[in-house]
């Protein structure tokens, strides 16, 4: 049985804070924690449990490969890794594309920027400076990093002024959760920066580690735009919360590679228990049709929400979000801050940063969850001292 510790002498660095509340069980989008307490999850982990926490498919294939073989070496092939590999191309429609498989999506975007550097002989990149690429590495943030040229999102004038010609990559972030928490750049924006990153010969790398696999109602972002990348960095949803990513480069890119190679190796690469759940993940989301039924659900979540903005504008001032991609902006973070705390102790857990909620469920919330949830949001913010009767 799990218990919450006694005290704060967990053991566990707290790099990125430490809830004191433990978590004892997890299945489809309900949690329950040591103490029997209940709760919805509408962030599905870190935005990984597309399908819901627990899936039995995808538990199966885990439990397969464990009795099978989950690790491998370098000696051999993995059919799984295979089998997945084919599957990517076909989502993505890429013919000829292939893929290596990693464990987390910090790892995928590195590497797609370390290939698109090997092609091009060139050591920056350009991200958009709204998106969030990785913890380490190519793609960290921090200021040092002077491989990376943030561009403004949805600024035309600045796409221009970009030195494309010192860039190997475009990375496209559309939609990232973190930093600007669910913000989609424009169309025009995105046309006009793709355009400028091909004539340089920038290549375009799309980064779907939390806007894949039916988050924003469709299988990947960039098809929102109409986009066919040359690399595609995936991960979170990729596995259902199992630790597996991948990296799937375009028939042009693969031909280059053979001509100029680029060695690269680690100990997860390409294991048959990671590609064995990524595999099943595929397999459940088109058997349920869950990209669609997500985006139906994502429909009615929005209009809940705007409907809550109508009725408290002075506290609401904006809804965003495509599929089940959602954030609702309050009038300022520390409210924000108030309301998800509300939310959590009714047994709703939501992200929060700054003066937004965010709302990235599996797609398997129903519609009464979610009407659940927003009349949870209504009622905390009537309790808001001033608040509108």
């Amino acid at each position: 049985m799990i218990s919450e510790p006694a005290d704060h002498a967990h053991g566990i660095l707290p790099l990125y804070g430490q809830p004191e509340r433990v978590l004892a069980r997890a299945r489809g989008c309900r949690l329950v924690d040591a103490q029997g307490r209940r709760y919805v999850d509408f962030e599905s982990g870190v935005w990984a449990a597309n399908l819901g926490h627990a899936h039995p498919a995808v538990n199966r294939a885990i439990r397969r490969s464990l009795t099978t073989v989950m690790h491998q070496g370098y000696a051999f092939r993995s059919a799984e890794a295979e089998t997945l590999a084919a599957q990517l191309a076909r989502l993505h429609g890429l013919p000829g594309a292939r893929s290596v498989f990693l464990s987390s999506g910090s790892e995928a975007v590195n590497l797609g920027l370390q290939i698109a550097m090997q092609l091009s002989g060139r050591r920056r990149f350009v991200r958009l400076d709204s998106s969030y690429l990785s913890a380490f590495g190519y793609g960290r943030l921090a200021a040092d990093n002077d491989q990376r040229i943030d561009l403004r999102c949805d600024d035309l004038a600045a796409v221009d002024a970009v030195p494309w010609h010192e860039a190997a990559a475009l990375v496209l972030e559309v939609g990232g959760a973190s930093l600007e928490v669910v913000r989609f750049p424009h169309e025009d924006f995105v046309a006009r920066a793709v355009e400028a990153a091909r004539r340089a010969g920038a290549r375009l790398v799309c980064n779907e580690v939390t806007t894949g696999f039916g988050r924003t109602g469709r299988w990947f972002g960039y098809q929102h735009y109409g986009l066919l990348p040359q690399l595609v960095a995936c991960g979170k949803a990729l596995g259902n919360g199992y630790p597996v990513s991948a990296l799937t480069v375009d028939a042009e890119v693969a031909a280059a590679l053979d001509a100029q190679p680029l060695r690269y190796a680690q100990s997860h690469q390409n294991d048959p228990g990671g590609c064995a759940a990524a595999n099943a993940v595929i397999e459940a989301l088109e058997a349920g049709d869950w990209v669609a039924r997500g985006a139906a659900v994502g429909e009615h979540f929005a209009a809940r929400l705007a409907a809550l903005r109508q009725h408290r504008p002075q506290q609401v001032l904006e809804v965003r979000g495509r599929g089940l991609m959602l954030a609702l902006q309050l009038a300022d973070e520390a409210l924000a801050q108030r309301v998800a705390r509300r939310l959590f102790e009714r047994g709703q857990v939501v992200g929060q940063r700054g003066a937004s909620l965010r709302f990235m469920p599996p797609l398997t919330v129903t519609k009464a969850m979610v009407d659940t949830l927003v009349r949870e949001i209504g009622h905390a913010l009537d309790a808001e001292p001033g608040a509108p009767r």
